[in-house]
């Protein structure tokens, strides 16, 4: 049985918990200062504050159903999570402050149109310009990879933006460094080669 509480004017109050109690007790025993109150405190009070309507909540929701609505929820939007969108960069844009638009540059037409610009920009030869003989590259299989895919095959003339002539010296450097054994035949140089970390 809880022990009650005795105030100072010989009123019993309801029934409190012993750690309420010793806890009114050091109230009682502290030393009085002029702005501090020694007037016990009225357990009514401190269950009111412990409710849960004083913290927001209702009486009749308890912490158990708020969980389970909780999981509920959470759950839901587990399952219904869609893998995200890609989108890709050819259908958005990017302005800069001050630059104007047209509504045309939002529609698939526009798209299409800057498809066939980028397809018709004249690729520069990149041996021609600096000047470089590519059949003397046949001992760099690492400049030699770049014109190569993952499977090991010469990229085309369409991928590459070479000459004529700069492609077939290129293809011949390309087999002067597999024949050498400097360049695998089914693979990039191990520098270019997709790795995990383990």
């Amino acid at each position: 049985m809880l022990p009650t509480l005795r105030l100072s004017r010989g009123i019993a109050a309801a029934p409190v918990s012993r750690r309420f109690l010793s806890s009114s007790v050091a109230l009682r025993k502290a030393p009085k200062s002029s702005d501090y109150d020694d007037s016990p405190r009225n357990p009514v009070d401190i269950e009111t504050l412990k409710s849960d309507v004083v913290w927001g909540g209702s009486e009749t929701q308890t912490p158990f159903y708020a969980k389970e609505s909780y999981l509920k929820l959470k759950e839901t939007v587990i399952k219904s999570r869609d893998p995200p969108a890609v989108i890709d960069a050819k259908y958005t844009r990017s302005f800069r402050l001050g630059e104007t638009y047209n509504p045309f540059d939002f529609t698939l037409t526009k798209v299409a149109m800057d498809d066939i610009a980028q397809k018709n920009v004249k690729m520069v030869d990149p041996f021609a310009k600096t000047g470089i003989d590519p059949m003397n590259l046949y001992l760099m299989p690492d400049i030699l990879s770049k014109f190569l895919t993952s499977t090991g095959q010469i990229k085309s003339r369409f991928d590459t933006g070479l000459s004529r002539a700069n492609q077939r010296k290129l293809t011949a450097a390309i087999r002067n460094a597999r024949s050498l054994g400097l360049l695998s035949t089914v693979h990039r140089t191990p520098r270019y080669m997709p790795f995990r970390n383990m």
